[in-house]
């Protein structure tokens, strides 16, 4: 009695097979692709309200100038006229600015402070420092009275894989203005009174 083979398995022929194979490369990349998309969204948000982090606000109303030490150490003195947003959560601070503002900040590795104002992103590298950006004005300035900033357009930051070299760095006694089209000029001559004497009247 001999022993029986089990039948064999027919293949699909090489060139299905290399087919299939090809879609299944080509769904990875797709999901892959997605993902980053939904990474590089969930980056460009505030950490604090990916965290489900509070969103403060503070105003001022004409002739009213307010302190405002925040949760993180950071010392907000806010102008005339002018509103900030903040978010605070996991390893940074994120504020958005509607007037004019000075701020003194700790720099530490361990937290990074952002200030959002108009199209300008300013990134703290541990410094005090002063941004103005009414809806009237033409441009957001930038005064660092000291330490130094990094100034750059938030709106070619927040395009997966661009270039950030537009990104520019003012020392302590250095201002510039970044336009409504992302240029970033140095502003010269630099008037200190115009950046600090609103906050000793």
């Amino acid at each position: 009695m001999g022993i029986s083979q089990p039948p064999e398995q027919s293949q699909p022929p090489f060139s299905a097979r290399w087919a299939t194979g090809r879609r299944l490369a080509l769904i990875s990349v797709i999901l892959v692709a997605i993902a980053g998309v939904f990474t590089a969204r969930a980056l460009r948000q505030p950490a604090a309200v990916i965290a489900g982090a509070p969103r403060m606000r503070i105003t001022t109303q004409a002739g009213e100038r307010r302190e405002v030490r925040l949760g993180d150490g950071a010392v907000v003195t806010l102008g005339e006229k002018s509103m900030v947003e903040y978010v605070i959560a996991n390893a940074r601070t994120d504020v958005e600015l509607d007037g004019i503002a000075r701020f003194e900040v700790a720099h530490t590795s361990a937290r990074v402070f952002y200030v959002v104002a108009g199209n300008a992103q300013i990134t703290d590298i541990g410094t005090v420092f002063v941004v103005r950006a009414f809806d009237t004005d033409t441009a957001v300035e930038v005064a660092v009275m000291k330490g130094r900033v990094s100034v750059g357009d938030r709106r070619r930051q927040s395009i997966p894989g661009a270039s950030l070299g537009g990104q520019v760095e003012i020392d302590a006694g250095g201002a510039a203005s970044v336009l409504p089209n992302g240029t970033i000029t140095p502003v010269l001559p630099i008037d200190q009174r115009k950046y600090s004497d609103w906050i000793r009247e």
